[in-house]
């Protein structure tokens, strides 16, 4: 999961600086019609909504039914 946050942040940074140097004269153009910078950020979304999923299972879970989550 912390992987799939980095590649996101990674994504977001690149499709970014794609649109900073697009091809359209129009800044607000290479944003709208290029690369969608803002989609790049679901995977760090999805990261941490499974932290709080696996915090708040392991709540209602016996301790020796599931191994500890380690955190970073």
């Amino acid at each position: 999961m912390v992987i799939e946050a980095a590649v996101g942040v990674l994504g977001f940074y690149y499709h970014t600086a794609a649109n900073l140097g697009g091809p359209s004269p129009s800044q607000f153009d290479n944003f709208v019609y290029g690369a969608p910078a803002m989609a790049a950020l679901l995977f760090p979304n999805l990261a941490l909504l499974s932290f709080i999923a696996l915090d708040a299972l392991q709540e209602h879970v016996p301790a020796h039914a599931l191994p500890p989550i380690p955190y970073l």
